[in-house]
């Protein structure tokens, strides 16, 4: 049976950022079509401070798809879900019946984050999504 190595499949990180003063929910970048999400992780810069603040990471159809507001720990300076912890990731990337599993976007999505809480003070996060780069790699068997 005939098959194909992908060897120059690279992998993408995608980053943004989001402010406490960020008008929620921000778009923090273009997903593009043809990429295949394998992990997200939110990394709080700068401890958010003021009443219940949180962070929500997702995309424009699923607000926590890669990582809930569960996941985060918004006033602790830190990476999220940390060490792994898929029960921590959002339902794109982890559930109860699936356990791992991947987000494949055929067309472009944005990435947004959702900022919650009142009278917030402070507060920075970086978003991150890897993802493998399929753009123009995939043909039907037996194409070149």
């Amino acid at each position: 049976m005939p098959y194909d190595i992908m060897r120059d499949a690279p992998i993408l990180v995608l980053k943004g950022f989001v402010d406490f003063a960020d008008t929620s929910p921000v778009t923090v970048f273009e997903i593009p079509a043809g990429v295949l999400v394998t992990h997200a992780m939110v990394e709080i810069k700068t401890a958010f401070a003021g009443t219940s603040p949180t962070v929500k990471f997702g995309d424009e159809d699923t607000e926590e798809g890669f990582v809930p507001e569960a996941g985060v720990t918004e006033g602790t300076i830190g990476w999220y879900p940390g060490d792994g912890e898929v029960t921590s990731m959002g339902s794109y990337l982890y559930d109860a019946t699936k356990k791992s599993t991947y987000k494949f976007y055929p067309a472009v999505k944005d990435a947004k984050v959702a900022i919650g809480g009142t009278d917030l003070t402070t507060g920075v996060a970086a978003v991150y999504l890897v993802c493998i780069d399929l753009r123009g790699k995939m043909t039907e068997q037996g194409e070149s």
